[in-house]
This record gives C-alpha cells, structure tokens and sequence, in this order.
C-alpha cells in the first residue's frame, strides 16, 4: 500500500523522532518507489523485511511508531493471546514489552503466516498457529479481502477451487490449551470482522482475560459492546484499538431473548 507523499513525509518525520533517521529514510523510501525494505530495530537484534505493494508497512507504522499497543502500567500478563497476528510485529513488540510472556500467535492468511514464522523465528516464547479465530473450532472456510491486513473469514458459502481456506480455532479452545489456573492474560484481536462471530456465543473465555486489545469493525459494534459491558473496567483510545480493563467478577449478558414474530397467536 502506497501513501500520498505528504502523508509519507509525516509519518516519516515520526519514525524519526520515535525510532531513527535511517529507519525513517528506508520507510519513505518504500511509500515513494512501493519497494521492499530492510530494517533493524533500534537496541535490538531484530531484523525485519517489509514488503513493497503489501500492508507491512501500515502493521509496521501502526505498531512501533504510532505505539497502537502501548506497555499497560503495572501489570504483566504470563500469556499473550495475538489473534490476528498478520506478520508479527504487534507480537515483536509485545515480546519487547513483556519478556516473561508466552504469547500465542493466530494468522490465517498463508502468506502473512510465512512472514510471521521468519520475523519470530528467534523468540521460542512466541508461538504460530495458522489458522482463523471464530466462536466454533474445527470449520472451514475460506478468506478473501483488499490486501493482506484485511483478510475476512467466511464460513458459510461455499468453497470453490482456487479459494483460499483455512481452519478455525476458538478462544475457549486456545484457553484450554495454553492457559493456566489464575494467569494473567492478555488478548489482542484483530480479526476484520470475525468479533461479531466471536461475541455472540461460547463466552466461557471472557471472565479470565484481564486486558483486551481490540479493533472493531463496522457492522459488530452491537454485538461486541453488549458482550462486554458487564466487563468494562476502563477502556481507552489507542490508534485503532480500544485498550479495555476487564473486571473478573462480571457475569456474561444471557442472549437476547428473540422478537416477538408478529403472526403468533397471542
């Protein structure tokens, strides 16, 4: 993806004051020309590769410039839960935050999931699964979109060659798996859609998060916010998240009862 050069020359000028001039200069470079870039992360030994005409360079700006994922003051999760991982860097840099962290990474595009793998490749704390979020596990369905960072998970029509497929995992799932008695857990999702899927059934998962990430999407405001309201500690603003503190103690919202149908005899 490509930014108009005022745009580029902005973020530019933040990546500079954030991280380096030379990161700044290889960031405006591949906007300008739409090229692959090279980059290493200032005090670190990490070295990624972004991809020209590809959404890296949104996950890259949104995460380790703009700070999406901000540290959260006073508290460190023993696991992470990134669902909806893309190429890794939310999970770099929550590694970088909280290094006594297990942090589960869930990507279903396959060619994001490749670029995942080789960006994570030297932390062991960080695990891959390939694979979509959805309130069942075990469906498959298929996975189409505009680029690379807005992949969305279709479950319901069907599968015809050529499309791309994957599995589905659910939270409830990946707790039972990963999850240990009283641990403190953070969630982050980003899932292009798939909340609204997510928040409508199979909820067990929600009392034992403690932070949740989330970025949501038109159409599942609804369902999202009364999912989580009982929980709702404090929520704050940040990027094109909202950072929300969850109350352990808070009962799960029974479903909506259905509306009456009309043509009933009373």
């Amino acid at each position: 993806m490509k930014t108009t050069l005022q745009v580029a020359l902005y973020h530019a000028a933040k990546a500079a004051s954030k991280l380096n001039i030379a990161i700044a200069l290889k960031l405006l470079y591949l906007n300008v020309t739409g090229r692959s870039i090279h980059l290493r992360l200032p005090n670190s030994d990490i070295r990624l590769s972004l991809r020209g005409q590809s959404s890296d360079y949104h996950a890259f700006y949104t995460t380790f410039v703009r700070n999406d994922y901000p540290r959260i003051p006073h508290f460190s999760p023993r696991l992470i839960l990134d669902l909806g991982a893309n190429v890794g860097y939310s999970a770099l840099n929550f590694a970088a935050q909280y290094p006594e962290s297990t942090i589960v990474c869930i990507e279903p595009d396959t060619a994001n999931f490749e670029v995942l793998c080789r960006s994570t490749s030297t932390f062991a704390r960080i695990k891959c699964i390939n694979a979509a979020v959805h309130s069942d596990a075990g469906l498959e369905g298929t996975l189409s979109g505009p680029n690379s960072l807005s992949m969305q998970l279709n479950v319901d029509r069907p599968i015809n060659p050529g499309d791309q497929t994957t599995r589905t995992v659910s939270i409830d799932q990946l707790f039972s798996e990963w999850a240990a008695p009283n641990t403190p857990i953070l969630v982050k999702m980003d899932i292009e859609g798939s909340e609204k899927a997510i928040f409508s059934k199979n909820l067990a998962w929600l009392p034992l998060v403690n932070y949740l990430f989330i970025e949501i999407h038109a159409g599942c405001w609804p369902t999202v916010v009364r999912a989580l309201h009982p929980f709702i500690s404090n929520c704050d603003i940040t990027g094109e998240n909202l950072c929300i503190e969850l109350k352990p103690d808070a009962k799960i919202s029974p479903p909506p009862n259905p509306p009456a149908n009309p043509l009933s005899p009373i």
